[in-house]
């Protein structure tokens, strides 16, 4: 099981770098709570809007200390990363911890909520 959820959370990475909207609409649940490092909230629609809009550009990531816990059909990904995004033709770099959630409803896993807290430098 966690093999699985963690080739999700991979094909997530790999869908919202490279661009390809509509595999990463068909890993997030419909239900998607995403908290960012500076607090803003998006549901699925909004998160959604702001990358296929270009709003927000995820450009890389680099994760560490990852781990995995999981009971049911729930799964919770924690970790360090560091982001490198493009924010309104800005390019910053966000090293933070976070939390991602991914349930598995309909024979498969999605993409339900993610929360990261910067690490302050």
């Amino acid at each position: 099981m966690n093999d699985d959820v963690l080739a999700a959370e991979e094909q997530r990475w790999a869908a919202l770098i490279g661009n390809d909207f509509e595999a990463l609409d068909s890993l997030v649940h419909p239900s998607l709570s995403y908290t960012h490092s500076n607090a803003i909230v998006d549901t699925k629609a909004s998160w959604i809007e702001s990358v296929t809009s270009g709003f927000v550009d995820y450009r890389s990531v680099e994760r560490e200390d990852v781990a995995i816990i999981s009971s049911g059909s729930t799964a919770v990904i924690t970790g360090k990363a560091t982001f490198m995004v493009g924010v309104q033709d800005k390019e910053i770099t966000i090293v933070a911890r976070f939390t991602a959630v991914w349930v598995n409803e309909d024979d498969r896993w999605q993409f339900f909520a993610w929360q990261n807290t910067p690490i302050p430098t």
